[in-house]
């Protein structure tokens, strides 16, 4: 977190072609949300979904040293660095919060518990 804190972009570079990239992202984005941080990632799975519907920072088309200096490059330009920070942060207050997140999965659960048949009471593993 101090290190978060510090920083005014964060980086996070992953595999693409890991499966957990597809379907997760980093609790390292959801730092950054809340700190208020510019993100340069790559263009893959939830992370690269948030970070441009959010307009909250970069995602490179390919993790290179020649595309993350020309993302960094780009970020030393302060209107563009601020207003990447300024929706990070809003995004983090807004939507992407414990707050948040415990009433989606609490839906969700109602959701699943909706479709079950009257009486099953079977769980996973019996």
């Amino acid at each position: 977190p101090l290190y978060t804190a510090a920083a005014d972009v964060i980086y996070y570079g992953f595999d693409p072609s890991h499966p957990n990239a597809r379907y997760s992202a980093p609790n390292k984005l959801f730092e950054a949300l809340a700190a208020g941080k510019a993100v340069v990632t790559g263009r893959f799975g939830e992370i690269g979904r948030i970070v441009a519907e959010e307009e909250c920072g970069l995602t490179l088309p390919a993790i290179t040293a020649q595309n993350l200096a020309a993302a960094l490059d780009r970020l030393q330009d302060r209107n563009i660095l601020e207003s990447f920070q300024r929706r990070a942060l809003q995004a983090g207050r807004e939507r992407y919060n414990w707050s948040r997140a415990s009433e989606e999965l609490l839906r969700a659960y109602a959701e699943v518990l909706a479709d079950r048949p009257e009486g099953n009471t079977a769980t996973a593993g019996s």
